[in-house]
């Protein structure tokens, strides 16, 4: 993962739930619903996020088509024409 940021400090509640302070959310990218996965480690709680956090996101006008579309920091699966063309070829 990267070297650890800092020691954040959080408080179990009586129903037996934690708050993952801000800072570790953003870090990791974490939104509501996210499932993380409990692992006991030499005496320690580890939470690892079940899915890799994805780059954010932003809405960019494409160069070629002057059209908004989405760019991230991730990698994007590519499609080309001849696929969508497919694609479309069975529908009326």
């Amino acid at each position: 993962m990267g070297k650890t940021v800092r020691h954040m400090d959080t408080t179990l509640s009586t129903k037996g739930q934690l708050v993952v302070p801000r800072l570790a959310r953003q870090k990791l990218a974490l939104r509501a619903g996210a499932k993380l996965m409990c692992t006991i480690s030499k005496g320690s709680l580890v939470f690892t996020p079940r899915v890799p956090a994805r780059g954010r996101t932003r809405l960019v006008r494409d160069a070629d088509s002057g059209l908004m579309i989405t760019r991230g920091s991730d990698p994007a699966f590519v499609v080309t024409s001849e696929q969508v063309r497919a694609a479309l070829a069975g529908f009326p």
